[in-house]
Parts: C-alpha cells; structure tokens; sequence
C-alpha cells in the first residue's frame, strides 16, 4: 500500500503541460498491454491536432506516459489514477473535461464509472472469456450495460453478450486495435533492429533457412521442458533439422546462468547452445550458427523478431496462460501453444478466423503435428485485416472529435 502511496503522490510535483484546447477523450489504462490496445485511437487523435488526457493506473506504464508526453508536450497530458490518496469522481471530473471517457477491458473503477453522470462511457476491448454465466450475467450485465458504446474484443465475445441478454445494447462494435500497433512494428522491424545496433544479428536472421528454425518466444521453464520431453523435437535437434530459438518471458540479471543450467539438466551436453546476453561481451556469429539452441536475451525486439519466423510457439501455455498469439498470426507464421488458452482472447480469435494457422498442444501427439507441418508458401490475409481495424480505428476517432469544445 506505501508504494501504491508513493506511486500516486508523484502527481504532486508532476504536472501536464496544458492544452491549447481542451481534450476531447480521457483514455484511462492499467497495464502495457492495455496501452498497446488504446495506442492506435490515441495517436490518431493526437495526428488530427486534437488533444488528449491520459490516465494510467500501473507504475508498469510510467516510462512509456513520460515519454510518450513528451513527443507532445501541448496535445497531451498524463496522470496517475489516484485511488488512495483522492479517489473522488469529482477529482478526475476537475482534472478533465473531455466529453469522451475510454476505458479498456476490465477497468470497471468506480471512480470512472460515476463519471458516467456527466459524461460518455466508451469500453474498448471488452470480453467475457473465461467468465462464468452466473457472474456474466449478475455483474458484468449491468456493468457493461453503463457504457454508452461497447468495442468487443472478438466475434465470440459479441456472441456471449447476446446469451446474457446484451443483444439490445444500442451501440455495439467488434475490433482489437492492437494489431495496428503489431503491424506497424514488424513493417518496421529492420530499422528497428538497425537502430538498435544489432546489425550483425538482423544479417543471422535474414540470412538463416526458415524451414528449419523455430522461435519458442515470451518462453518459461515449462514450455522447454515440454518440448525436451518430446521424442520427436529430440530427433530433429540431433539430427541437425531443426534449430529453436529461445526468447525468454523474464530477462534481466541472472537470465544466462538461470536458462544455461537449465539447458543442462534437460538436454544433455551433446546440443551446442548458444547464448545471445546484451550484457556479455558480444555477440559470436560462428557460435550462434553452429548452434542448436540459440538463447536471445535481448530486450524489446520479440515482436519484430517474429517476423524471420515461419513457425513459432508462444510460452505461456503452461502457465497462468499464452501470451500474445496476436504478435507471430500477424507476422504470418505458423503458430503453436500450450493447453492453457482459457484467458487468450486472441487464442480464440486466429482459431476462429483461420483455425489451420494454430495448433494448441494438449498432447505431445499435438507436438509432433506442429513440427512436422510442411508450411505452403501463400500470402498471410493478415494485412487486409488490418485495414478493417484501420477503418474501426478512424470511427472512434471521428466520435470522440464530435463534441464542440473550446
């Protein structure tokens, strides 16, 4: 509680620059995921000369608010979302006076749902996966039911507000607008390697065979120790068929020592490994292609390192649950995961769209399926998606710019 103290008294001593207008959206946000979510309406906005309020409820998004107010000192502002220290509606309503009020998937605060009394409620990305009927039906009912415009996060999630009784709200959308973001970061996933620095590395990957390397990404203990498990995986590795590349989920000191010994416990000191550690001092080519496994602890490239990838496997999948399937569909690859889906609306939207694009792995007889699928060589329709998502995109734009303002 004293860091959350801590964390919200920071707005003492920080303070938005202000508007040259007033906003006509407040955005609030409670994790990196979110912000990726609301990001693409947010810099449309900003693109169109209009203004913007921000709040973010999570220290997790802090440097990306600093810089992002940066890059527009007169459009936007950005506050921490106050529930300790001033947790009043009339609080936010005294900082803000944009008409429009965007809220992402389950930020149901009740600070911002009164402010439902003065202004518009818009949620972004709303989803009842892995919700019960009962709970779905006595609390996220009436809670949806508060917001003047719901954008559900898939087809699916559209589908079960109907059973519940939310076929009659008046304004319904569907859309993510996270894979604009997505798109936009693997069209420019060279520069960004580029001006990183990590020239020699972009030369491995585009020059590697793709048929033969996998990218295990966002990867845990247990999703290696599942594919070590499998007779099929082994044969291929030892048999020079196949390379996996390994971008591990937690990065930081220690990650090296934590997954060279775990190489070593279950995979035997026969399968040369390499370890790619942005601490370490450099980076041997000739060790990483005379590799079977190669490690990457390099930060902040995975999404745009998907795209020299025509299979991957997202970690997760046995754990708490998959991480984003969302970032290797949209670069086009072949995709495969461990059983636990059940929070991953984005599990069920490839699997609902293009359902041979995915295989889930509830036995290893899954496993051996995915790695030794012949991938064809055709054109990924992610790209005529995304201009779907560009055109959801610019309605919500349009409506939060319809209110006259001074």
């Amino acid at each position: 509680m004293l860091r959350r103290v801590r964390f919200e008294r920071k707005n003492l001593t920080e303070h938005g620059e202000v508007h040259e207008k007033s906003a006509c959206a407040l955005f609030e946000i409670s994790s990196q995921g979110e912000w990726e979510q609301v990001s693409p309406l947010v810099f449309e906005i900003l693109a169109r000369g209009e203004s913007v309020d921000l709040l973010y409820a999570s220290p997790s998004v802090e440097h990306e608010m600093q810089v992002t107010q940066e890059r527009y000192p007169n459009q936007l502002r950005t506050k921490r979302l106050e529930l300790l220290t001033d947790g009043r509606a009339i609080a936010i309503l005294n900082w803000s006076s944009a008409p429009f009020v965007f809220l992402c998937r389950y930020d149901f605060y009740p600070e911002l749902l009164l402010l439902k009394k003065e202004r518009k409620l818009i949620l972004l990305n709303a989803t009842l996966k892995n919700k019960s009927f009962l709970s779905s039906l006595c609390l996220y009912r009436p809670l949806i039911k508060l917001f003047d415009l719901v954008v559900w996060s898939s087809a699916l999630d559209a589908q079960r507000a109907r059973e519940i009784g939310l076929a009659n709200h008046p304004n319904q959308m569907i859309g993510d607008l996270r894979p604009l973001t997505i798109l936009e970061r693997q069209k420019n996933a060279t520069q960004h390697l580029t001006d990183l620095g990590l020239l020699e590395l972009k030369d491995i990957f585009e020059r590697m065979n793709r048929d033969q390397n996998i990218l295990l990404g966002s990867a845990w203990e247990s999703d290696f120790v599942y594919l070590s498990t499998s007779v099929a995986f082994n044969q291929l590795l030892r048999a020079g068929s196949l390379r996996l590349w390994i971008a591990p989920h937690q990065l930081g000191a220690g990650a090296a020592k934590y997954w060279g010994e775990l190489m070593q416990e279950h995979i035997g000191e026969d399968v040369r490994v390499a370890i790619i550690d942005p601490t370490g001092p450099g980076l041997d080519r000739q060790e990483i292609e005379q590799a079977q496994i190669i490690i990457n602890l390099t930060p902040r490239i995975l999404c745009e390192s998907y795209v020299y990838f025509d299979k991957v496997i997202v970690g997760g999948g046995f754990e708490r649950s998959a991480h984003s399937i969302s970032e290797p569909y949209y670069s086009g690859a072949f995709i495969g995961v461990g059983p636990r889906t059940h929070r991953s609306t984005e599990y069920d939207e490839v699997l609902s769209v293009e359902p041979g694009k995915i295989v889930r792995f509830d036995t290893l007889a899954d496993l051996q399926h995915f790695l030794a699928r012949r991938l064809p060589k055709s054109i990924s329709p992610c790209q005529d998606r995304g201009e779907k998502l560009i055109k959801l995109r610019n309605e919500l734009c349009s409506l939060a710019m319809s209110t006259p303002r001074s």
